[in-house]
């Protein structure tokens, strides 16, 4: 998606005189009305629309909703998401306008300072919640914000083993993610966090089954549903049954699975997994973190430099 669009965000980030570093679209992200912001002048829905039909109004192809407004992480600057579209796709961009709302910059903030990832890596560290393997006392913490029901997470899988394999002594957490728009991923990860619970060797089994089943769970879902909810309230029981197979084939107990991840307990533990991927500024999957430093664009990354990214973490000794 990003290379189909690439040329409507390289227009919009040239004419804002800086790089596109867009985001990938997230689910999580919803409609919102025009809100206070940190500018002098609050930025509205409609001052948005006016400046991106200025913007691409030259070309009829090209389409966008306002996603969201509100305070960035940075102070004084406004956060806008605007989803652009044009028959070959379209793609979640970032507008960060300044406390004056005379200027934007697209693109994403990072953090800065002496230890940049620090923030994050104390946030990790004090709420992950997800199964996890390797070493306690890893020098390097890997944690991956997955859904089940994402294609993309599942083709970042074969990526992710073989780090594993290659890197035996980091430590690593898998973080529930579902996605708003993924009708049975909240199920899926009530499954992964009752299974981690109960039996964590038993739950990367059962990751990597449901990964290898994606696709025929997804077929489950009614094509003639009018909604995500409607979709998954016709689909539940066949995909809970699968689910169990799939859990049973796992090693683990998939009666007691099922009544678990029923439970409110599992699902007020994937909100706050949710939460925390929030607050850490995951807006799609697979996002991971390596000591703290986000890696959105998993399977755009070559190999090799992922890797050497682990290796400096442990080199930094953080």
């Amino acid at each position: 998606m990003r290379r189909l669009i690439a040329g409507v965000v390289l227009i919009f980030a040239c004419s804002l005189g800086v790089a596109a570093q867009a985001s990938k679209p997230s689910a999580a992200s919803k409609p919102s009305p025009a809100v206070q912001s940190t500018a002098a002048e609050p930025v509205t829905e409609a001052t948005v629309n006016s400046f991106l039909k200025h913007m691409f109004g030259y070309d009829a192809s090209i389409s966008w909703d306002v996603l969201d407004i509100g305070p960035s992480r940075a102070a004084g600057v406004t956060e806008v998401i605007v989803l652009l579209k044009n028959p070959q796709g379209q793609q979640n961009v970032r507008l960060y306008v300044t406390q004056d709302g005379k200027h934007a910059v697209v693109g994403d903030l990072m953090p800065f300072g002496a230890d940049p990832f620090a923030p994050a890596r104390a946030e990790i560290a004090a709420r992950a919640n997800g199964p996890a393997r390797g070493p306690a006392n890893a020098a390097v913490t890997i944690v991956e914000f997955s859904d089940l029901e994402c294609p993309s997470c599942k083709a970042a899988q074969a990526t992710i083993d073989r780090l594993l394999a290659e890197e035996p002594d980091v430590r690593f957490i898998f973080q529930n993610f579902p996605l708003r728009a993924h009708p049975w991923a909240f199920l899926g990860a009530a499954y992964v966090d009752c299974i981690g619970r109960q039996n964590t060797p038993a739950v990367w089994k059962f990751i990597e089954a449901v990964y290898a089943n994606q696709e025929q769970i997804t077929a489950m879902l009614p094509q003639s549903a009018t909604s995500i909810e409607d979709a998954m309230k016709q689909a539940f029981p066949a995909i809970s049954k699968k689910l169990q197979e799939l859990a049973a084939s796992a090693g683990a107990n998939p009666q007691k699975v099922s009544a678990c991840a029923a439970e409110p307990a599992t699902a007020e533990r994937i909100r706050k997994s949710i939460e925390l991927g929030e607050g850490l500024d995951v807006t799609g999957t697979p996002t991971l973190f390596v000591n703290g430093r986000r890696i959105q664009n998993v399977n755009g990354l070559p190999y090799e430099v992922l890797k050497s990214m682990v290796d400096a973490a442990k080199t930094a000794g953080k």
